[in-house]
């Protein structure tokens, strides 16, 4: 208690500090992200706009408090998209996230590449405040973690088996080491990112490498054939103690999600053959025995899983496979309500199915954004009493985790497309996919980061492979 008053009062005299830079020409009003109140709070996340890579513990991605192009520009558009290139350089840059109005932080590293680390910029100037690292031996498997606001106002990142507590105004942290097999049966464990529950304990899940020979995305290909059990660990944030951990019966690769119904918090893990559901009451974690598992029909590797309304949503082929790729629901009341379907046609038998990233679950609107890297597709899916359904799809390659924006009434979709002049940020239609607007070509290589809105209608690209943060401002000419 005592450190989170101390952090209130020096909060307060960076805000003073730094909060007085000026506005850049090209910013933008916004009137929905201007009005948001942002500051601390008893619940998992800080109230910002953007303050994890999914938004909110559900993995949604969807971002109500940012601003379409319309809000942004106050024209119906045409719209021209303004970029800005941040001074500094910043290896695998995989997510940013939001605190207050004048705060920005962004998270990226691997071990081969000196560590992990999360950097606070400043986002009139993109010039770097301060830059925290996590050094990580290089006999540590180091794959993607990823970075957050906590309600209580401190910044948190996995990487490898480190969970980190940094403070936002200067950069110190604190670390705890999470549970890993010893050698020489693991070689490293990695906890790809992290979840809350409603009252803020920290959630998250390993990958455990085993003996490989690789370091970087392809040792996922160890992950499998070693078959080694992933570990849950639920974390006080405050003392970054670890208050309960548990197996899984089966390698994990994608990323969890958490939900609360009748007092419990379950824990949704997507297995390699099925999504199974763990329970968190009274400080125990335990299996859940009274709902699924759920399967995969033939598809295998999900992605991460997240809520659209009662339904907990998937999709196979986080691992390349010549399997097209399933999206699968059920709900989370009675598992034995579930839905799959093949939204991308059949493969040939040269070709693959690859899902990097997870759907977009747009819970009021009852509708499943997917796509599928190597199909080279993105689709609209809708779920009813007869299953899932198609609604619209076309063809995009892209690997970024997109981002949906706006009120329930008004929304479009910002996703990363790879086109013949390189990675570009397309804003979409969500009703019809019908491209609203395009920047130029941002990077050679599409981005496996996340994308995300930020205030005074600035979005931003985390290019993974040149390190660049860029930041898009749609301009109406």
């Amino acid at each position: 208690m005592l450190e989170n008053r101390l952090f209130s009062c020096v909060s307060v005299v960076a805000f003073l500090l730094f909060g007085l830079s000026h506005q850049p020409a090209d910013a933008q009003s916004c009137s929905t992200s201007d009005a948001l109140i942002t500051g601390t709070n008893s619940g998992a996340w800080y109230t910002t706009l953007s303050p994890s890579e999914h938004f909110d513990s559900g993995r949604s991605q969807v971002f109500k408090n940012a601003c379409t192009l319309n809000q942004i520009t106050n024209s119906d558009g045409p719209y021209s998209i303004n970029t800005r290139v941040a001074p500094g350089i910043y290896p695998a840059l995989y997510n940013i996230a939001t605190r207050n109005q004048n705060e920005l932080f962004i998270y990226g590293g691997f071990a081969g590449q000196g560590g992990t680390y999360v950097a606070r910029l400043d986002p009139d100037t993109l010039n770097e405040l301060w830059r925290s690292s996590v050094t990580i031996p290089s006999s540590q498997w180091s794959f993607i973690g990823a970075m957050g606001v906590h309600g209580n106002g401190y910044v948190y990142s996995t990487q490898s088996n480190i969970l980190a507590k940094i403070d936002p105004i200067t950069g110190r942290k604190r670390q705890l080491s999470l549970p890993q097999l010893a050698a020489p049966t693991g070689t490293g464990a990695a906890y790809n990112g992290f979840v809350t529950t409603p009252d803020g304990l920290i959630v998250a899940k390993s990958m455990e490498r085993g003996p490989c020979t690789s370091d970087t995305t392809s040792a996922l290909s160890c992950v499998l054939s070693n078959n080694l059990p992933s570990t849950i660990v639920v974390v006080n944030p405050d003392t970054l103690t670890v208050i309960a951990q548990i197996n899984t019966s089966e390698p994990a690769l994608g990323r969890i999600m958490t939900e609360r119904h009748d007092g419990i918090d379950y824990i949704y893990v997507p297995g390699i053959s099925r999504l199974i559901r763990y329970r968190f009451s009274n400080g125990t974690l335990s299996l859940d025995t009274s709902w699924g598992p759920v399967g995969y029909g033939q598809g295998a590797n999900a992605s991460g899983v997240g809520i659209l309304g009662n339904f907990a949503v998937t999709q196979t082929n986080y691992v390349p496979s010549s399997t097209p790729s399933y999206v699968v629901a059920a709900n989370i009341y009675d598992s034995t309500q579930q839905y799959q379907i093949q939204p991308f046609p059949p493969l040939s038998r040269s070709s693959l199915s690859w899902v990097p990233d997870k759907a977009v679950l747009d819970s009021e609107n009852n509708l499943i954004y997917a796509e599928d890297t190597y199909a080279a597709q993105i689709a609209a899916l809708t779920i009813n009493s007869s299953g899932l359904s198609v609604v619209w799809k076309l063809n995009s390659v892209a690997t970024g985790f997109p981002a949906l924006l706006g009120t329930t009434s008004a929304r479009q979709l910002v996703i990363a497309s790879l086109i013949s002049t390189g990675d570009t940020l397309t804003w979409r239609n969500p009703a019809t996919g019908a491209v609203l607007a395009q920047s130029s070509g941002l990077a050679s290589k599409a981005t496996i980061g996340a994308i995300a809105p930020g205030f005074k209608g600035r979005f931003y690209y985390p290019s993974f492979y040149s390190g660049q943060l860029i930041e898009l401002t749609p301009q109406s000419p």
